[in-house]
């Protein structure tokens, strides 16, 4: 059992529903209910002054209870920030790295965005056009819906959707500057900027 639910629940910190099937598992648990009267019991006679810290970390550590100071959650809070305006995550490198697959004239190159898996395929045509395919998974599987804003030179605007085996199919675009914006129905995942020349 989670200690952390006992100290809630001793506390009450717990929801009407949450006590109610909290109380039922203490009264058919004879282990739990031992364990919920020794917290009860040290909570009830807890000393009028605050026990040294080395105590308290003792009686953490016998009852497997995290204890995060406000400086360890502050910190953690802190580092997401930076990542989030660091663009660690979030975006995509000017220059990303290309991978040559099958002969010089096509292009391979994948980026993790925000827990999803970007994959991105060029394919040079003979006519000095592109073939592009884009595609999207996250945790190995691939993911549908998931919307591609190409914008040319700040002013032509494509949209693709990923289909249920996780890409756009193949389309055929022109030499430029390509920003591409990914966003789910909820939220953006990133975006890319592809210079095709």
């Amino acid at each position: 059992m989670e200690n952390n639910k006992i100290l809630r629940y001793l506390e009450g910190q717990l929801s009407d529903q949450d006590k109610k099937d909290f109380e039922a598992l203490i009264e058919s648990n004879s282990d739990l209910q031992l364990e919920v009267e020794m917290l009860g019991n040290l909570i009830d006679n807890e000393p009028e002054e605050i026990p040294p810290y080395e105590l308290r970390q003792k009686i953490y550590q016998m009852a497997n209870i995290k204890d995060e100071t406000f400086m360890d959650v502050a910190i953690k809070k802190a580092d997401q920030l930076l990542d989030i305006v660091l663009g660690k995550e979030y975006s995509l490198d000017i220059n990303p790295a290309f991978v040559t697959r099958s002969n010089d004239k096509s292009l391979l190159f994948s980026k993790k965005m925000n827990e999803f898996d970007i994959l991105c395929d060029v394919f040079s045509e003979e006519e000095g056009q592109y073939l592009m395919n884009l595609a999207v998974s996250k945790n190995d599987k691939e993911i549908d819906n998931i919307k591609f804003s190409i914008i040319q030179d700040n002013k032509h605007t494509i949209e693709k959707y990923t289909q249920s085996n996780g890409n756009t199919g193949s389309f055929i675009i022109n030499p430029g500057i390509y920003y591409i914006n990914i966003s789910t129905l909820k939220s953006e995942v990133g975006n890319i900027k592809i210079n095709l020349s």
